[in-house]
């Protein structure tokens, strides 16, 4: 997983739309099986990084921030194994609640959310 995401990461921004646009879902789909991963080089310093650079540079489609907002309000994300102690799994929750912070930024520049959708992803 460290050797695709770096390789995404030294994309140049072209590059990453074609790979996106070819690989986007089973990238996401990665991505979102590491969001809470123990280890932070691949959590924080790839993962996330890749995240927020697919995001600045509105690579992701509209499609694909609202599958992603959908997906990480659930309770295997945002709220996977809450209240439980000494797991790892309040990592999964915070980067959930990071990545969701970051969707809903874009989201009020460019709406990709229905008005329901964002005001039950706000009440999550």
């Amino acid at each position: 997983m460290k050797e695709l995401l770096t390789s995404v990461i030294q994309m140049n921004d072209e590059e990453r739309r074609i790979y996106i646009d070819e690989n986007g879902t089973q990238l996401i789909d990665q991505m979102l099986e590491h969001i809470g991963y123990p280890e932070d080089e691949l959590r924080d310093k790839l993962n996330y990084r890749l995240f927020i650079e697919l995001l600045s540079t509105q690579i992701f489609s509209k499609q694909q921030m609202k599958q992603l907002t959908l997906t990480l309000r659930e309770s295997d994300f945002l709220f996977l194994h809450i209240g439980e102690k000494g797991t790892d799994s309040v990592f999964t929750r915070s980067f959930s609640a990071l990545w969701l912070t970051g969707l809903l930024y874009v989201d009020a520049q460019v709406p990709f959310l229905t008005t329901e959708e964002a005001i039950e992803t706000l009440h999550a």
